[in-house]
């Protein structure tokens, strides 16, 4: 209880639909002792001083927005019969009444029957629409075969194993929602009054995939972020986290504080939190994009920009001097599972050479072992022995058609490194590369 002067308070009153009883019972002890209701949102009650009164409350449940047809209709119906309509709250209606003896109000079995029609009709229109949205989003994006590349991205993983768990969590939605009205239905014609709640298991759902949404879209993004040092991409991925959650937040507020005067407002702010939604994605994209390091250089007449990262292992380090600019690519990431490094020198040099390479650190030699096969299945690879290699198995793939670029896949315990080049390696460049990629973490 905040008591902001003498003459107004605000309580906090937290009650679940099926304990509008006893927000009712409160209501009527607070009326008793000189409180008169002003507001409410959420759970936040504002009183004002005022006579002491003995008034009876009842506070009823409609399943409609606050300035629906049959939500107006009941409001009408109730005032007929004695009753004062004091607040809409989403949901929930307050009525008071100095009569102690009006009747009770009963809420028309058929109305509720109509509004869990309603409601249960427009979930399951919506919910084939919000599965193609997601199956639409990953197939543009995201693998849905399972190789070992899966294994190096936590939102592939998502993709992989989540997606289905999604679909049926979607399918149990829509069968709990017919379930719903089928029960009410059944209940409407044995004479009964229909549950008009949701069913537990409908509540149960609806929160599952708002995690799947946050928790496990954004959580893989950040954890994606994590695994590859990004700590901008990690700052601004936290950032639109942030924003979306405040708006949802404070959304709930905002709709029941204007609602009932505007009938507008509700897609008013609906809007605002997607066009904050994008812009926020917008700006987040900008930011990783300008943080990426480079330059622009003049190649051929036209300037195109050229990666400035920072190489466990360059052509320089071979002993290839770099003729007029360097243009080197790194990028890391991985799981807890794989964790790699994929690295690309293609500076500019009289030999026109380039050297590519990738590292990768399973927490498993079997793991290993499948990326190697996997990658010998598309490629012909061949076993050979090299000692400036030793200590592991060596593969090579050896160009064809005069091609002077050749591959090697090395096979150290839990550590796999990939090599693509066109310099002919000699033993002292073979030793360098070797203790070179062994030592990166």
């Amino acid at each position: 209880m905040k008591l902001k002067d003498m003459n107004t308070m605000t309580v906090r009153f937290a009650c679940e639909y099926n304990e509008l009883d006893a927000l009712a019972e409160f209501l009527e002890k607070k009326a008793a002792e000189g409180w008169q209701l002003t507001s409410k949102t959420g759970v936040s009650l504002g009183f004002r001083r005022s006579a002491l009164r003995k008034v009876r409350v009842s506070v009823e449940l409609v399943y409609s927005d606050d300035n629906d047809y049959d939500n107006a209709r009941f409001i009408e119906y109730c005032e007929s019969a004695g009753w004062r309509h004091m607040f809409s709250d989403g949901k929930i209606q307050i009525f008071e009444t100095d009569d102690l003896d009006a009747t009770p109000i009963h809420t028309d079995p058929a109305l509720k029957l109509a509004a869990v029609h309603r409601k249960a009709k427009k979930m399951n229109l919506w919910l084939p629409v919000i599965a193609l949205f997601f199956s639409c989003l990953w197939m543009k994006h995201f693998r849905l075969n399972f190789d070992y590349g899966t294994l190096m991205s936590s939102r592939e993983i998502l993709a992989v194993f989540g997606m289905p768990f999604l679909m049926l969590v979607l399918v149990l939605l829509a069968g709990s929602y017919l379930h719903w009205y089928l029960k009410a239905k059944k209940a409407v014609a044995d004479g009964q009054s229909p549950d008009y709640r949701k069913k537990r298991l409908n509540r149960i759902l609806d929160k599952v995939i708002l995690l799947y949404i946050f928790g496990g879209i954004w959580g893989a993004q950040l954890l994606d972020a994590y695994f590859s040092g990004k700590r901008t991409e990690m700052i601004t991925t936290l950032a639109l986290f942030a924003v979306i959650l405040l708006f949802i937040i404070l959304f709930p507020f905002f709709s029941a504080r204007f609602g009932k005067a505007r009938k507008g407002n509700y897609g008013t702010y609906l809007l605002i939190g997607i066009g904050l939604a994008v812009l926020t994605s917008a700006v987040t994209g900008v930011i990783i994009e300008t943080a990426e390091s480079g330059e622009y250089v003049q190649v051929d007449g036209s300037y195109q920009m050229v990666s400035l990262d920072e190489l466990p292992l360059t052509m320089e380090d071979l002993g290839i001097e770099t003729a007029a600019y360097a243009d080197r690519y790194c990028d890391r990431g991985g799981t807890p599972f794989i964790r790699y490094m994929e690295c690309d020198d293609f500076s500019n040099n009289e030999e026109n050479y380039f050297l590519s390479y990738r590292v990768y650190v399973g927490n498993a030699r079997k793991l290993v072992q499948w990326m190697i096969e996997s990658r010998k299945e598309f490629m012909e690879f061949s076993e050979i022995e090299d000692e400036r290699f030793h200590g592991g198995k060596t593969y090579i793939s050896v160009g064809e058609g005069g091609s002077k670029e050749n591959k090697w896949i090395l096979q150290y315990g839990d550590r796999a490194i990939w090599i693509n080049t066109n310099i002919p390696l000699s033993d002292s460049q073979k030793k360098i590369i070797r203790e070179k990629l062994l030592a990166v973490k």
